[in-house]
């Protein structure tokens, strides 16, 4: 059940990881080899929300199943993706629900969210910590910067066109 914590305890104590690392190894999950579903489905979003809301309510079931999930707020430019830990794994484990987790999770998990853009746009978000329950918050929770995505969909619509357009006059010349 807590795997990933004795993971991340170990990297940080043996082998003297810094938090940077923790959000470093989090941000490599699209090239994970195996990671084709979460490119498949994250990719046929239109919007940098969609792929997040996407990612929150259908993906992070397929390899976090100790917490739940949700966008606990939303504007136009960021959205706050909430965690929390499942009643029955803490039951299970018999601790307080803040001794669940800690600071490298968050990290590693912080960059496992940034990570979901990189599948369509190439690049990862800016993820910030707003509030964890090792730190004594009564969840986790992680903004999320939506604003460059929202830019980028423009452009890169653009550039399509524009591709598209200079494809078409060289098929004809």
């Amino acid at each position: 059940i807590l795997l990933i914590t004795d993971i991340v305890k170990y990297l940080s104590a043996n082998h003297e990881f810094k938090k940077a690392d923790f959000l470093s190894i989090g941000r490599r999950m699209p090239f994970i080899a195996n990671n084709n579903i979460l490119r498949d489905t994250l990719t046929d979003h239109k919007t940098a929300f969609d792929i997040l809301d996407c990612f929150v309510y259908e993906c992070t079931r397929l390899f976090d199943t100790n917490c739940t999930y949700r966008i606990s707020e939303k504007a136009d430019d960021y959205a706050v993706v909430e965690v929390l830990p499942n009643k029955n794994v803490v039951d299970e484990l018999m601790i307080d629900t803040n001794l669940f987790g800690n600071e490298e999770v968050c990290l590693t998990r912080m960059g496992n969210i940034s990570s979901v853009m990189y599948y369509k746009y190439g690049r990862n978000a800016q993820v910030k910590k707003v509030s964890s329950i090792h730190s004594g918050n009564e969840s986790n929770k992680y903004m999320f910067d939506l604003s460059p995505f929202n830019k980028m969909k423009g452009a890169a619509l653009a550039e399509k066109k524009s591709l598209s357009n200079s494809n078409v006059v060289q098929l004809f010349h």
